[in-house]
């Protein structure tokens, strides 16, 4: 048997050959993967200390849900309870929105009007209860509530 002296040419272009579709498939891999971490990232906090972005669409909405899911087990409210609680959330969600878009205000205002905001929603909850879930939605609230500051 002879061996053609271009033998290990072809060798030579197989790997070759074999090394760029590697390197073709690696590529398109890492630019998959970072597109995708890209997408689920949320954007930094702005260096300069200004407003962060507003959240993305749908995220009070869903944590309004997630709230309602949580007071509907620990406090064992009744449809009726579960309805009305629902139309006050709605309504707090649209007047968050617009304290949120006014750009009338300042950061201190926005942030005022939005705990007084929170205080009467959380009041108004609070009425369509019994006694004994009151107590266990004044505790919830509490253990909702950031630690006080540090005295110095």
């Amino acid at each position: 048997m002879k061996l053609s002296p271009f033998l290990g040419f072809n060798l030579h272009m197989k790997h070759l050959h074999r090394l760029a579709l590697l390197a073709l498939v690696a590529a398109t891999s890492l630019g998959t993967a970072a597109a995708q971490t890209s997408t689920t990232t949320p954007p930094p906090p702005p260096a300069d200390g200004g407003t962060p972005p507003p959240p993305p669409k749908g995220d009070f909405k869903e944590r309004g849900e997630k709230r309602m899911k949580e007071l509907t087990e620990k406090l064992g409210l009744t449809q009726a309870q579960q309805d009305q609680i629902k139309a006050i959330m709605d309504d707090s969600l649209k007047q968050m929105k617009a304290i949120h878009d006014d750009t009338t205000l300042s950061k201190e205002d926005m942030m005022g009007k939005m705990k007084d905001l929170h205080e009467a929603t959380h009041e108004k909850i609070r009425a369509i209860l019994t006694p004994d879930q009151q107590k266990t939605f004044d505790e919830m609230k509490e253990g909702h509530r950031p630690p006080p500051p540090a005295q110095s």
